[in-house]
This record gives C-alpha cells, structure tokens and sequence, in this order.
C-alpha cells in the first residue's frame, strides 16, 4: 500500500504545472504539549512531500 501511494503522489506531481511545484511554503513543527513552533522551514511541494513520506514511514 505505501508504495501505491508513492506511485500515485509521484504521478500527480508530474502532472502539476512548472509554477505550482516549485512554490514554496512555510511550515512550523508544533509541540503538542507545549503548544509552541518548535522549528520552522521553508519547503517547495516536493521536499514536502519528501519529508511526509520519511515520517509517514517512520511512523509505521
């Protein structure tokens, strides 16, 4: 099953235009318990992806 979604993820990003890909976005790691942004990063939808799958992966 996680390497269908890979496939599939990879599939829609081919698919996506030159501009959407490459927009870049803020994202914060949030501590749940302590209710603050522990770390912030500056990441293009790719290296999202990227990251979600190693935790996703981790995880499992």
């Amino acid at each position: 099953m996680g390497q269908q979604i890979s496939d599939q993820t990879q599939l829609v990003l081919n698919k996506l235009p030159e501009k959407v890909a490459n927009m870049s976005h803020w994202f914060e790691k949030i501590n749940k318990r302590r209710g603050i942004a522990e770390a912030s990063r500056v990441m293009n939808l790719y290296q999202f992806i990227q990251l979600y799958k190693d935790i996703t992966s981790q995880a499992a």
